[in-house]
């Protein structure tokens, strides 16, 4: 199990607000410590990187949560602005790392892991297989008809995929966190980008809230918590769909089967090297010390964070992270990451 969260990791910012930004007053907060920051999705692995650095540093960060990713990257590439690291559920993107570069910030990445999302039914289901647009066309809101927007309202898998049984549907996903995130990011958003007129929607945050407007009619429900998940599935239907993260199936693997996911099954393989569909790789971003503002000891602790979040027992496999959920990277990827890594933060590793 994940370790609970610590009450630094639980000092939630109330420096951060989702809507109006990061105010100057929290930045200031910050800036007296080494400050991480960890998206929603990314609060187990968080807790997990507060307990290491609290049993290994004298004075470890502080890492605090946000739901502001953009502000939190903008204010990682900013020296000063109180963000030392940051935890992202995703790689920065071509345009975030050019901006850090055009302001002198060299972000140094460090992958924790790949998470995964499954695709479970109830032994002896029906469904023996799942695309990502057969999981879109069914959760999804609202459908484009002839033009206009309507009411989705397929009710059989058939009706979403024609290699799909004629049985009437219900798809669980979580409420919320890193399984939840992953369904959202490349199950539905990625789907709906290829729809005709979407990109014409100029503000990238509308276009997300419409890919990722789940149906209210019953077919598709939200469950909150191991509790929930476990009454959902203590009487399933013969079209019950859940949506979990690989630690919750592993928990229950002996009454579920994990579909594949465009022809992958999702195992620690293709899910270590990121072939299966919905799994991805999440990060711890430091910044490369900068020799001008930054002094020894400024260099040291910033390699005291990253020894301890590469080491085996943090990221190989039975490690903390993998506790949380993750699973590992190949052990020659490990091994050369870390390396790297503590090598471009210091120069050295004593």
């Amino acid at each position: 199990m994940a370790q609970r969260p610590t009450l630094r990791f639980l000092r939630r910012v109330a420096l951060v607000v989702a809507v109006a930004g990061w105010p100057v007053a929290g930045a200031t907060a910050w800036a007296a410590e080494m400050t991480l920051v960890a998206t929603a999705s990314m609060a187990p692995y968080g807790a997990v990187l507060a307990e290491r650095l609290r049993q290994r540093m004298p004075d470890p960060p502080v890492i605090a949560a946000t739901d502001n990713v953009a502000v939190a990257v903008e204010r990682f590439c900013v020296r000063g602005a109180g963000v030392d690291g940051l935890l992202l559920h995703r790689a920065l993107n071509r345009r975030e790392r050019q901006h850090c570069t055009d302001v002198g910030v060299e972000p140094v990445a460090l992958a924790l892991g790949v998470e995964a999302a499954v695709v479970a039914v109830p032994q002896g289901s029906v469904l023996s297989r799942m695309t990502l647009d057969a999981l879109f066309a069914v959760a999804i809101r609202e459908v484009s008809v002839e033009g206009r927007n309507r009411i989705n309202t397929v009710g059989k898998w058939r009706e979403a995929d024609a290699t799909h049984p004629d049985e009437a549907m219900i798809l669980m996903v979580p409420a919320d966190g890193a399984a939840r995130a992953l369904f959202d990011d490349r199950a539905m958003q990625s789907a709906c980008r290829k729809l005709p007129g979407m990109q014409a929607i100029y503000s990238a945050a509308e276009r997300s809230r419409r890919c990722t407007a789940l149906r209210q009619d019953g077919i598709v429900r939200e469950y909150d918590g191991a509790a929930a998940l476990d009454q959902a599935l203590a009487e399933p239907s013969p079209g019950l769909v859940t949506i979990m993260s690989s630690a919750a199936f592993a928990a229950r693997a002996s009454r579920l089967t994990a579909l594949p996911v465009e022809g992958v099954v999702p195992d620690d393989d293709s899910i270590s090297d990121e072939s299966y569909p919905l799994s991805r790789r999440v990060y711890l971003y430091l910044r490369k010390p900068d020799s001008r503002h930054q002094g020894a000891a400024d260099r040291h602790r910033l390699a005291m964070v990253a020894d301890a979040a590469s080491h085996e027992e943090a990221v190989g496999p039975g490690g903390a992270f993998a506790a949380a959920g993750l699973v590992p990277l190949p052990l020659a990827a490990r091994g050369e990451q870390r390396a790297a890594v503590l090598k471009r933060l210091t120069g050295d590793w004593p």
